[in-house]
């Protein structure tokens, strides 16, 4: 195979799951006195929010002989949830350039440079917009990709920030490592 282009669209709906008693912090968060701003709240902790959110998204990949490079857009539509909390919506962004070091029938084993771009409406609590949270940010590093045969992928990547834009006190990662492993049936 000499040249490959793909392109797929999805969009789905992610249910109210978890535990979203963390967010019931945010309604009734107190300042203390004389005590240091925390930069971990509750919406940090929640394992849930209650709220029915939207999904779509495309992601590409083109590749000729042993290049290829890939490209994943998401938007998630947040809506409001428990408490009165709506999570500002997301839009992601990640692909880059890569090369197959080996490149067979049954296997491939890509390395990749890999970018991604981050934006994050702020969220609300009872229709008003909260002080922090992060706005936007940049990520680049390198990433691996195997397939198996026909119906198994694996990708593992590391994500170093080149600059993150935020408002109020947010805890940020000195890097982040994310990976993913699909079977297609």
């Amino acid at each position: 195979m000499t040249c490959l282009c793909r392109l797929a669209f999805f969009g789905g709906v992610e249910f109210p799951t978890g535990d979203s008693d963390r967010l019931r912090e945010e309604v009734d968060e107190v300042e203390v006195p004389g005590t240091p701003e925390s930069g971990v709240h509750g919406d940090d902790l929640a394992l849930g929010s209650g709220s029915f959110d939207g999904i779509v998204g495309a992601a590409s990949t083109m590749s000729w002989k042993r290049w290829f490079l890939s490209v994943d857009a998401q938007y998630f539509i947040r809506t409001r949830g428990d408490f009165g909390y709506r999570f500002g919506s997301e839009l992601a962004v990640s692909g880059g350039p890569g090369f197959y070091i080996l490149f067979e029938e049954e296997m491939t084993l890509g390395l990749q440079a890999n970018f991604n771009y981050e934006t994050k409406a702020r969220d609300h609590i009872g229709g008003e917009k909260k002080d922090e949270g992060i706005l936007m940010s940049w990520y680049a590093g390198p990433g691996v990709v195997f397939t198996f045969g026909e119906n198994f992928s694996a990708t593992a990547y590391v994500d170093i920030p080149l600059t993150v834009v935020n408002q109020g006190v947010q805890v940020v990662p000195d890097y982040r490592v994310r990976g993913g492993v699909t079977w297609a049936f």
